[in-house]
C-alpha cells in the first residue's frame, strides 16, 4: 500500500473513531451527508456532510476525491466530508489532512477562468466557501471543464434546486435569472456548466442584498 492510501485508509479509521466520540458525547447529534455532485466518466465525487448538536454548534463541510487516487473514491469523499465537519465541531485527529489555505496563485487562477465566463469570482468563491488549497483546486478543475455541456438537465435543475435553497431562494427565482442573463435558452439540458457555476455566484449575490 502506498503512502497516500495509507493514510487515507489511516484515516477513515480516524472518522469513525470521532463520529463514535461525537455520539458519546452528543447521542442526540444530527449526521446528514449528501452526494453533490457525481461525475463517473471523470470519476470524481463530491459530498457535503452536516453536523448538528441540538443547543449547540453545527457544521457543513465538502469532500472531493477522484478514481485515480481510490477504486471507492465516492465512499473516501463521504468520509473527507464528515471528517472536515468533525473536525470544524472540535473532533479533530491532527494530520488528517492539509487544510492550508488557498493560495494568491489559485485565486489568480479562479479570477482568470471566471473571466472567460463573466462570473463573478468572489462570489462563486464565498458561494462555495472556498478556503483551503484541496477546494481551490477543485474550483480550478470545475471552471477549467466549465465550456462543457450539462450531462443531464433534469441533473442540473436538481443542483440548482439545491444551491436555491442553500441560499433562501425558489428555482423560479434562479430560473429567471439565466433567462434574463440569456444563460438558459431553452430547458435545463441547453445549460453549461458555466451556466451553473453563474447561477451559484448570483445566488450568493442574491441572498446577499
Amino acid at each position: 500500500m502506498n503512502s497516500v492510501r495509507k493514510k487515507r485508509a489511516n484515516d477513515d479509521v480516524s472518522v469513525r473513531h470521532r463520529l463514535l466520540l461525537l455520539r458519546r458525547d452528543h447521542p442526540d447529534a444530527r449526521v446528514q451527508t449528501e452526494l453533490v455532485e457525481l461525475d463517473r466518466e471523470r470519476g470524481f465525487a463530491l459530498f457535503r456532510a452536516s453536523i448538528e448538536i441540538p443547543g449547540g454548534g453545527s457544521a457543513t463541510a465538502y469532500g472531493s476525491e477522484t478514481e485515480g487516487d481510490f477504486r471507492d473514491y465516492i465512499e473516501k469523499a463521504e468520509t473527507k466530508a464528515l471528517g472536515r465537519a468533525l473536525r470544524a465541531l472540535g473532533y479533530s485527529d491532527e494530520g488528517t489532512e492539509d487544510a492550508s489555505p488557498a493560495t494568491d496563485k489559485q485565486r489568480n487562477a479562479i479570477a482568470s477562468l471566471c473571466a472567460r465566463y463573466q462570473i463573478d469570482p468572489a462570489a462563486l468563491v464565498a458561494a462555495r466557501d472556498v478556503q483551503t488549497r484541496e477546494q481551490a483546486s477543485h474550483l480550478i478543475d470545475l471552471l477549467q471543464h466549465a465550456h462543457e455541456p450539462v450531462r443531464s438537465g433534469d441533473a442540473a435543475m436538481g443542483y440548482l434546486a439545491q444551491v436555491a435553497d442553500r441560499f433562501e431562494l425558489t428555482l423560479a427565482a434562479l430560473e429567471q435569472e439565466l433567462r434574463a442573463a440569456g444563460r438558459l435558452r431553452g430547458d435545463w439540458s441547453s445549460l453549461r456548466k458555466a451556466d451553473v457555476l453563474w447561477a451559484e455566484a448570483r445566488a450568493y449575490q442574491l441572498a446577499s442584498k
